[in-house]
Formats: structure tokens, C-alpha cells, sequence
């Protein structure tokens, strides 16, 4: 599975991507800090978007907005360390498809990149 990583915290993706193409087996094909990166450099072919909510510039979900607004129906799965503050509801209407706690990343991301590929919504 190809997939496109956003996140401001380089360390992250860094590793993130470390885990994704060690352990999942996936290919990351693209990385940016922000929405607004992610958006302006948007020549990527992917199957899944991995994008933080809260970053610089532009933030997670208008970011995913904008997205879903070029590109109707786009597999993107929220990560975000701050789950207290997440809006399911507001979420979905941004256009994720689902969300994963940075807190429980290693042991839920794999299951939700696989029920969002097959056309599920994932939101424990």
C-alpha cells in the first residue's frame, strides 16, 4: 500500500515511516510538515493519507477538507496525540475515514490502514 505521510514533527515521520515499511510492509511515497506542504505538493499517487490534526499553517483538517474537495472519497486517517480534544463528528465531515491515537499508533495503525483500504471507517 502506498501512503503519504503529514505531520509537523520530523522525528515522527521519521520513525512512523521506519514502522510502516519495516513492520506493515507498506511504501511510503511522500512526507510533508504541514496541510498547507501536503496541499501545494499534492503530485503524489497514494492509497492512504496518515495526517495530524494539529500543525502550523495549515491543520489536519482543513488540510482534509481541501483534500476531499479535489479529490472525492480519499482514504485519510487522522493520528493525533491530543484524543481528548478530537471531534469524531467533525472529523468525518472533514472527510477522514478514520483516527488513531499517536498514544496507541503501533498497536492499532495497522488495523485501521487495512479497514479503511477496504472501504471501512475506523474509529476506536
Amino acid at each position: 500500500m502506498d501512503i503519504f505521510i503529514v505531520d509537523d514533527n520530523e522525528k515522527f515521520r521519521v520513525n512512523l515511516k521506519l514502522y510502516l515499511e519495516g513492520s506493515l510492509h507498506h511504501k511510503v511515497v511522500g512526507e510533508a510538515s504541514n496541510g498547507k506542504e501536503f496541499i501545494d505538493s499534492n503530485s503524489f499517487s497514494y492509497d492512504i493519507i496518515l495526517m495530524d490534526i494539529e500543525m502550523p499553517e495549515m491543520n489536519g483538517i482543513e488540510a482534509a477538507k481541501s483534500e476531499t474537495r479535489r479529490v472525492n472519497n480519499q482514504n485519510i486517517i487522522a493520528i493525533s496525540q491530543h484524543n481528548e480534544m478530537i471531534n469524531l463528528k467533525g472529523l468525518i465531515e472533514a472527510g477522514f475515514k478514520g483516527f488513531v491515537s499517536k498514544v496507541n499508533l503501533y498497536d492499532q495503525l495497522g488495523d485501521a490502514i487495512r479497514e479503511v483500504s477496504n472501504g471501512g471507517y475506523y474509529f476506536p
